[in-house]
């Protein structure tokens, strides 16, 4: 049974941790999601902001 994917849910990729900002379409067994990253940053000039990726993740949307 596939795992379901929610906002603000955290996973494992790539051996990072992120958080799922965004959920897209579904498609063979996964979701398209706006992905953050827990531990990677870029730094700006009011602070840092997390690396953001889109990518498939393998789960289900509700």
């Amino acid at each position: 049974m596939a795992r379901r994917l929610s906002y603000d849910m955290t996973v494992r990729k790539d051996g990072d941790i992120w958080t799922i900002w965004g959920l897209g379409v579904e498609r063979d067994g996964k979701v398209f999601c706006h992905l953050a990253s827990q531990t990677r940053f870029r730094k700006q000039r009011n602070g840092e902001v997390p690396i953001q990726q889109n990518d498939w993740v393998k789960g289900t949307k509700d």
